[in-house]
C-alpha cells in the first residue's frame, strides 16, 4: 500500500521526467528548425554543421552585405580563415544559439589585437574573379549569409528559391563552365543576386 508521501514522491518522479522529455523534445525542434534555411536563423548550431569553406563564403559575403557606415566591417580587419577559426573556438564554449554576427561583435570586443590594415575587396565588390575558382559550398555560404544580412534591412529584396537554385544561376550568368557563345555577366555576385530577386 502507498502512503501520501510514497505517492507524492513518485507523482514528482513522473512530472519530472514528463518535463526531461518536453525540454529535450523542444530543444531538438528547435536546433532543426535553426538549420532549416527557410528560417534563415545563422548561429553556433548551424555553423558546427557545415564545413569550412562554406563558413569562409558566409564571412565574404557578410562583409560583402554592410555598408561601410555599420559597425560589422571594421570587425573584418583579420583574414577570413583566422575570422573562421576565432568563431569556430568562440562556439566551442558559449551559447551556440548566439548569431554569427553577434559572436563576432563579441569576439572583436575580447581581442586586444591591433587592426592588420585593409580588406582587399570594397563593399559589395566580389565577382567572377571570386565565385569561378570556388566550390559549391563557398557559394552556397556566401548566398545564405547575403540573403539571411539582407532580411535585417528595411524594404529587403526576397529571395524565396533554394539556396542551390542562386549558386546555379550565379555560375550560368558567370559562365563558370565556359560554354561557347555564352555572353558573362560582368558584374558583382551582389547585383547578380539582385536580378535573381522575387
Amino acid at each position: 500500500m502507498f502512503t501520501d508521501h510514497s505517492r507524492s514522491k513518485m507523482a514528482l518522479r513522473t512530472f519530472v521526467l514528463f518535463l526531461i522529455v518536453i525540454v529535450s523534445a523542444y530543444s531538438e525542434d528547435a536546433r532543426t528548425a535553426e538549420l532549416d534555411p527557410k528560417v534563415r536563423i545563422f548561429n553556433g548550431y548551424w555553423w558546427e554543421k557545415i564545413d569550412v569553406n562554406e563558413k569562409i563564403g558566409f564571412l565574404y559575403a557578410l562583409y560583402d552585405c554592410y555598408s561601410p557606415r555599420s559597425s560589422i566591417p571594421t570587425l573584418f580587419q583579420d583574414s577570413y580563415v583566422s575570422m573562421e577559426k576565432s568563431i569556430t573556438d568562440y562556439y566551442a564554449s558559449a551559447n551556440r544559439a548566439i548569431s554569427i554576427e553577434n559572436a563576432i561583435k563579441r569576439i572583436k570586443s575580447q581581442s586586444k589585437k591591433a587592426p592588420v590594415g585593409e580588406r582587399d575587396a570594397k563593399f559589395g565588390g566580389f565577382d567572377r574573379e571570386y565565385w569561378a575558382p570556388i566550390g559549391d559550398s563557398e557559394r552556397r555560404g556566401y548566398v545564405e549569409s547575403y540573403i539571411a544580412c539582407r532580411s535585417h534591412y528595411a524594404n529587403s529584396p526576397k529571395w524565396s528559391q533554394p539556396v542551390d537554385y542562386y549558386v546555379k544561376s550565379i555560375g550560368e550568368m558567370y559562365n563558370i563552365e565556359e560554354v561557347d557563345g555564352r555572353r558573362t555577366f560582368n558584374d558583382t555576385i551582389v547585383n547578380a543576386l539582385n536580378l535573381l530577386k522575387d
